[in-house]
């Protein structure tokens, strides 16, 4: 199989030009009819670094002045990429109070391709161009704000702590409804299992969490439920997801398929590990002739790796070589797993917003699985902690070559090392 490199787009944002609606020295327009928009010039973007195929951390802004220097608020102003792929998140709003106008930008994903975005306010226009780099091994990417990292990787695996942040920024509002509980320690967590995994493979896993308080966001949410209507919120939704897309990308670029695992934290009574592939607890007490129909294979985050030739549901989330049974061999009892097929009616998290989008149930060749970490015993404490990773990592390298046909390990040239 061919490996492709690992693109990172460096930002070389700047003013290309600012273009006026006349050849004359002087405004377009009537003289009498008031403000007439004259200046559309660049105030936000430039100079920046970000990766392809995802959010620019800051901008592209844009303000608008008239023929007397005066700002100009409620204009509409549209942004259109002209080049390079990616997508204006935002394509049109009005400039606020300040004349300025904010969209977001996902930057294209294509190596060596030129990347351009056009402000424009009627014949007025401004543009941003994008040149694409190649990215260092184990680097870590921040967001905006350091609102979530990203740690590039060279395996077929993203792991991902959505509610583990414990920041606090003044510029985003408490979120007013939904879950704001921190899932306590799972940042630490994951960044401990990263390095037993590297530990024992001599490469990285991509790594993903957000470091904002669920207070003020909730990844693991759709986007409406998520940031509720805060642009600082929801710009930072959209940097940790487009991180996670992007990783997923990577993965089935260099290996034609992978695993996602969203790492949590859960506050129920009975102290084990829930693993959710988005089948309820109802689904999970069926027999196995039942619970292998396409039905709930189609129903999965796990789907695409349920139809390989020879593969079915019931090995993967509850067989003999299945992740929770893997666990359960190493201390670590969970739930589905060869012993505990179902939780039956006590309460059990089964998979949320991330384990669809970055799953394989609706689109896509990486499969994934929430899993929900009791506190005592797993995240209580520094020791606890190792332990948890040190069996996840060992889980995994004997869960790839049964499921997947491979070992965990890196693919040749797939990132560039420091």
């Amino acid at each position: 199989m061919r490996r492709h490199p690992f693109p990172i787009v460096l930002l070389l944002l700047g003013l290309l030009g600012v273009f006026g609606c006349s050849d004359s020295s002087g405004p377009s327009g009537p003289p009498n009819d008031g403000p007439v928009p004259t200046t559309l010039s660049a105030v936000e973007g430039e100079g920046l670094q970000a990766l392809a195929g995802t959010i620019l951390p800051m901008g592209p802004t844009v303000q608008l002045k008239d023929q007397n220097g005066q700002v100009m608020s409620d204009r509409i102003v549209t942004f259109q990429v002209m080049e390079g792929g990616g997508t204006a998140v935002i394509p049109s709003l009005a400039t606020d109070s300040q004349g300025w106008a904010r969209s977001m930008w996902i930057l294209g994903t294509t190596a060596g391709s030129t990347q351009r975005l056009r402000a424009s306010v009627g014949c007025l226009s401004v543009e941003f161009q994008a040149e694409v780099v190649q990215p260092v091994l184990g680097q870590k990417y921040s967001s905006r704000g350091g609102y979530a990292d990203y740690y590039a990787g060279n395996l077929p695996l993203v792991l991902t702590a959505p509610h583990g942040g414990s920041l606090l920024p003044t510029e985003i509002p408490d979120r007013s409804w939904g879950t704001t509980g921190q899932d306590r320690n799972t940042v630490e967590l994951i960044l401990r299992v990263r390095d037993a995994i590297y530990q024992r493979t001599g490469a990285y896993p991509h790594v993903i969490y957000s470091n904002l308080h669920r207070i003020k966001l909730d990844p693991n949410r759709e986007i409406v439920e998520a940031a509720q209507d805060d642009p600082e919120s929801e710009r930072a939704w959209w940097e940790y997801h487009t991180f996670a897309d992007r990783a997923r990308d990577l993965v089935e670029a260099a290996f034609g398929e992978g695993f996602y695992i969203d790492l949590h934290g859960h506050g129920h009574e009975i102290p084990r590990l829930e693993l959710g592939y988005l089948l309820s607890a109802t689904t999970l007490s069926l027999a196995d002739e039942f619970l292998n129909s396409p039905n709930y294979v189609n129903g999965s985050s796990v789907k695409v790796l349920a139809g390989k030739p020879g593969a079915t549901l019931v090995q993967i989330i509850r067989g003999p070589q299945a992740l929770g049974t893997l666990l359960e061999a190493r201390g670590l009892p969970a739930v589905p797993s060869q012993s505990q097929h179902s939780p039956g009616n006590d309460p059990y998290f089964n998979g949320g917003y991330s384990t669809v989008r970055h799953g394989s149930r609706d689109t896509g060749k990486v499969s994934g699985v929430q899993i929900e970490c009791n506190f005592g015993g797993v995240r209580d404490t520094a020791e606890n902690r190792q332990a948890f990773a040190e069996a996840l990592a060992d889980a995994l390298l004997a869960y790839f070559p049964v499921h997947f046909g491979m070992e965990l390990a890196a693919a040749p040239l797939a990132i560039r090392s420091p």
